[in-house]
């Protein structure tokens, strides 16, 4: 199966949304300066990722080539970038405990 150019941004917007979230999965506060790396990273794969998402909806529109596949999978690896980096923020790995359990 041959796949448009669209579709194939697509999945590879999917494929570094999977990867800004191991990257933010793997973060830990306390090593933070060892591992601006990974933030630095994680961010600006998310840049390229919301941009491909532009390139990929003008491509598909303008060459007419919007498909079943890519209506189902674009919303969906927009949610995993989105909704899964924003559920990450708030997790552990983004938590001063040091801080915290000075307040108790």
């Amino acid at each position: 199966m041959r796949m448009n150019v669209p579709n194939q941004i697509t999945v590879g917007r999917f494929f570094l949304g999977i990867v800004v979230l191991v990257l933010l999965g793997m973060f830990d506060w306390a090593r933070r300066d060892s591992q601006t790396w990974m933030i630095h990273t994680a961010f600006w794969l998310f840049i390229i990722a919301a941009l491909s998402d532009i390139l990929d909806g003008y491509l598909a529109r303008r060459h007419n080539q919007i498909t079943a596949f890519g209506r189902i999978l674009d919303p969906f690896a927009d949610k995993i970038l989105v909704l899964g980096s924003f559920i990450l923020l708030l997790g552990d790995g983004f938590r001063d405990v040091t801080a915290i359990m000075s307040r108790t």
